[in-house]
C-alpha cells in the first residue's frame, strides 16, 4: 500500500512506484524512444501481473490481499446476479463461468433456490460436464475461500496446457448453443486462449461479447479472436450487465426474478425443504418440532400481513404493479390492456407514462398502427398532466416527453399517406430541444437533432420543394458536432448513413451531381464502423442506401459502372436482409435492386436485365402490401410500371403496356395531388406515356 507523500490517484501511484523502483518496468512495457520515465499510456493488466509476480508472490499473499478487496462485496447482490440466478432456476442458464474471486454469482444462484456443482479453481475442473443435470459454477481462478488463487501470470499462461482445463472448456463449447460474455475485459491471456482454442473447433456456436463502453475499438484483442472464431458472433455495445439481463428476462418472457416478485419466496423455500423431526426421544422431539412449527407460522403470519398490505393498495397502484410485472414477463399486450383500462380512470403520470412506453414497445414490432396511436394518445396525456400539475418545471422529463411524443408521430406520420403526423412530430421534436440544449445535455441534444432531422427528411420526401430537406442535412450536421467518431462510432455512424439520405434526395431534385456524391461519401464513412461482422441489418440498411445513391448518380453521370455498382450493393445487402428476417426491409432492398437492374437494362439491348427487374419488384410487393405500407406499395407498382412498360415497347404485343398501366393505375390509388403532388405527378405522367403507346400499338 502507498502511504506518505504517494500520489492517491492511480496513474499517479503507478509513476511513483516506477520511478522509486519498487516494481521494474521491463514487465510493463518499453519506455517512449526520448529516454523519459513518462509513459504515455499504461497497459493496467501488465501492471496488475506485475504486482502479484513481485510483490504478492505467495498464496497467503494473493488470498489476503483479495479478502480486504472482495470482504465487503459478497453481501451486495445485484440485479444481474439475481437474473442469473433465476435463469438458471428455470434451466435457461446451464453453466457460469467467472473469474472473479468473490462469491456474488453463487450468491445470485442460491438466492434464487440454487444450489449449483462448483468447480473452485483448475483444481476441480474435472467435476464439469458439457451437458450437466445441475448448474454449473466454474470460478477459473478459485474464489477467495480456496486453497489457492489461480491469478498470477504464470498461472495463467499454465492454462494453455492444462490438460483437464482443455478437455473441460472443449466438453462445453461442443454442447453449449450460446455462449455470451458480460462484464469481462478478456485481456487475462491464459483465459482467453483456453477459450479461443476450444471455440475454434465449433465454427457454428452463437457467440455474444457485451461491451460496457461504447466504443468498440475498446475491446480487447483476444476478445475480438474469440468472436471471430464464429460465424455466427456478435459485439453488443453499450451494455451494462443489469439493463442488458433486464431485456434477457424480457425477451425470454421470464419476468423478475421470483426473489424480487415475492418477498417470501426464500423463506417459504427453506420452511418446505425443513426435513421433518425424527421422533426417537418423545421429549427431544416435542421441543425440535414446536420450533419448527413456530417457524412455519410466522411464515404464514408474514405472507398474510403481505397480502392485507396489498390489499390496501389503489386499484391504480395494483395494475400498475401487475402492468411492470407482465412487461418483464414479456406479456406487453396484457399490460397494456391493464395499463389502458387504468388511465381511463387515473391522472397519474406514472400510469400514463408506463402505457405509452409499453405501447411503444408493441410497435416496434407491430404490423398494424393502433399501438402507435395508442403511444401518441398518451404521450400527450404525459405532457399535458406534467404541465397541468405544475410538473413543467421539471423541464429534463417534460423535454423527453416531447420527444418520445415526436418519435411515435413520425413512426406514425410514415406509415400513413398524410403530412399531418409528420408535421406534428417537428413541432414535438422542436419543443424538446428548447430545454435539451446543446449547452445543457450535449448527447440528447445530439440525439433529438437526429431524430427532427428524420422526421423533415420524410417530409421532404412527399413534398415537391426542398426546403425540408435542407433542414434535415443541417439538423444531421449538427448532431454530428457531437455525436463524433471517437465519442459514439455507431450514433456518429447512424447519422452519417441519415445524412447521406437527405443529400441522395435533394440530389435526385436538382440537374448537378455534387449532393449525390455526397451522400455517396456520407455512406461510405457510414460503413467504416457499421460493418457487417458488428451490426449485420445495419450495414445492410446503409448498403442499401449507397446502392440508391449510387443507382442515382450512374444515371445522372450515365455511368454505367456506378450502376454495376448499385446492383452488387443490393445484392450484398440482401445476404442480410433476408425475407424471414426483416421483410420489409428484404421488400425495400428487393424493390431497389429492381430499380437498378431496370436501369442497366434499359441501356443494353438484351431483355433479361428487365426481366430481372420485373421479378424483383414483384417480390417487393410479396411484403410491400398497401394495408401495411401504402406509399412503398404505390413506389413500387409505379416502378413496376416502368420496367413492365420498357418491355412492352421492346415486344410487339400489348400485353406488357397494360400490365405497365394497371401498375401505375394502382399506384395513383395512394399518390393523390393533395397529399404527395410531387409523386402524383410523376406517375401520372407515366401512365399517359403507357397509354399513349398503347394507343399506337393497337392502331
Amino acid at each position: 500500500m502507498v502511504r506518505g507523500s504517494a500520489p492517491s490517484d492511480p496513474e499517479g501511484a503507478f509513476r511513483w512506484l516506477l520511478q522509486g523502483g519498487r516494481i521494474s518496468d521491463c514487465q510493463i512495457g518499453e519506455r517512449p524512444k526520448d529516454g523519459t520515465s513518462d509513459f504515455r499510456a499504461i497497459d493496467w493488466s501488465r501492471v496488475y501481473d506485475a504486482l502479484f509476480a513481485e510483490h504478492y508472490n505467495t498464496p497467503d499473499d494473493a488470498r489476503e490481499i483479495f479478502s480486504q478487496f472482495v470482504e465487503g462485496a459478497d453481501g451486495r447482490v445485484n440485479w444481474a446476479h439475481l437474473c442469473l440466478g433465476e435463469l438458471a432456476k428455470q434451466r435457461l442458464v446451464s453453466t457460469i463461468i467467472t473469474t472473479n474471486f468473490d462469491q456474488l454469482v453463487l450468491a445470485g444462484l442460491v438466492r434464487s433456490g440454487v444450489l449449483p456443482v462448483v468447480c473452485d479453481g483448475i483444481e476441480s475442473l474435472t467435476r464439469i460436464r458439457g451437458t450437466p443435470r445441475h448448474p454449473q459454477l466454474i470460478e477459473l481462478h478459485g474464489s477467495r475461500h480456496t486453497y489457492r488463487l489461480r491469478n498470477a501470470p504464470e498461472d495463467l499462461a499454465a492454462l494453455l496446457n492444462d490438460a483437464q482445463a482443455i478437455a473441460a472448456i472443449e466438453s462445453l463449447f461442443q454442447e453449449l448453443r450460446v455462449f455470451v460474455v458480460v462484464g469481462y475485459g478478456g485481456r487475462e491471456t491464459g483465459v482467453m486462449d483456453l477459450l479461443i482454442n476450444a471455440a475454434r473447433h465449433f465454427t457454428d456456436k452463437r457467440l455474444f461479447w457485451a461491451l460496457h463502453g461504447s466504443d468498440p475499438a475498446a475491446l480487447s484483442d483476444k476478445a475480438r479472436d474469440l468472436l471471430a472464431t464464429s460465424r455466427n458472433s456478435a459485439l453488443l455495445i453499450g451494455q451494462d450487465a443489469d439493463s442488458l439481463f433486464l431485456h434477457l428476462l424480457r425477451e425470454l418472457s421470464v419476468g423478475a426474478p421470483e426473489t424480487i416478485r415475492d418477498p417470501l419466496f426464500l423463506a417459504r423455500l427453506h420452511a418446505k425443504q425443513l426435513a421433518q423431526h425424527d421422533p426417537v426421544q418423545v421429549a427431544e422431539a416435542a421441543t425440535i418440532g414446536a420450533t419448527i412449527e413456530r417457524h412455519r407460522s410466522e411464515i404464514v403470519a408474514m405472507a398474510e400481513a403481505l397480502n392485507r398490505h396489498r390489499q390496501k393498495q389503489t386499484a391504480t397502484e395494483t395494475a400498475l404493479a401487475k402492468a411492470r410485472e407482465l412487461r418483464l414477463a414479456g406479456n406487453h399486450v396484457e399490460a397494456l390492456k391493464i395499463l389502458r383500462a387504468a388511465a381511463k380512470q387515473s391522472k397519474s403520470i406514472a400510469v400514463w407514462q408506463e402505457t405509452a412506453e409499453v405501447a411503444d414497445e408493441i410497435a416496434e414490432t407491430a404490423a398494424d398502427r393502433e399501438p402507435l396511436e395508442a403511444a401518441v394518445s398518451a404521450w400527450r396525456q404525459v405532457i399535458k398532466l406534467m404541465e397541468k400539475e405544475g410538473r413543467i418545471f421539471d423541464r429534463l422529463s417534460w423535454a423527453a416527453a416531447q420527444y418520445s411524443l415526436g418519435k411515435a408521430l413520425r413512426f406514425l406520420g410514415e406509415r400513413e399517406s398524410g403530412t399531418a403526423r409528420l408535421e406534428e412530430a417537428i413541432a414535438a421534436f422542436r419543443d424538446a430541444l428548447k430545454e435539451r440544449t446543446r449547452e445543457r445535455v450535449p448527447l440528447h441534444w445530439a440525439t433529438t437533432q437526429n431524430s427532427l432531422g428524420n422526421a423533415l427528411a420524410a417530409l421532404g420526401e412527399r413534398e415537391s420543394g426542398t426546403a425540408r430537406l435542407e433542414e434535415a442535412v443541417a439538423a444531421y450536421r449538427a448532431a454530428l458536432k457531437e455525436w463524433t467518431r471517437e465519442r459514439v462510432p455507431l450514433d456518429w455512424a447512424v447519422t452519417q448513413n441519415n445524412l447521406g439520405t437527405a443529400l441522395w434526395t435533394l440530389g435526385e431534385r436538382e440537374s448537378r451531381t455534387v449532393r449525390l456524391e455526397e451522400a455517396v461519401a456520407a455512406y461510405r464513412e457510414a460503413l467504416k464502423e457499421r460493418t457487417r461482422e458488428r451490426a449485420p441489418l445495419q450495414w445492410a440498411a446503409t448498403q442499401n442506401n449507397l446502392g440508391a445513391a449510387l443507382q442515382t448518380l450512374g444515371v445522372r453521370a450515365n455511368d454505367a459502372a456506378r450502376l454495376e455498382e448499385a446492383v452488387v450493393a443490393h445484392r450484398e445487402a440482401l445476404e442480410e436482409y433476408t425475407r424471414e428476417r426483416a421483410p420489409l426491409d428484404w421488400a425495400m432492398s428487393q424493390n431497389n435492386l429492381g430499380s437498378a437492374l431496370q436501369r442497366l437494362g434499359a441501356r443494353e439491348s438484351s431483355t433479361a436485365r428487365l426481366g430481372e427487374a420485373v421479378a424483383a419488384f414483384r417480390n417487393a410487393l410479396k411484403e410491400r402490401t398497401r394495408e401495411r405500407v401504402p406509399l412503398d406499395w404505390a413506389s413500387t407498382q409505379n416502378n413496376l410500371g416502368n420496367a413492365l412498360k420498357i418491355l412492352g415497347e421492346r415486344e410487339s404485343g400489348t400485353e406488357r403496356l397494360e400490365e405497365a398501366i394497371a401498375a401505375y393505375r394502382k399506384a395513383l390509388e395512394e399518390f393523390t395531388p393533395q397529399s404527395t403532388s410531387h409523386y402524383f405527378g410523376l406517375v401520372q405522367h407515366n401512365l399517359e406515356r403507357a397509354e399513349k403507346l398503347l394507343a399506337e400499338r393497337r392502331k
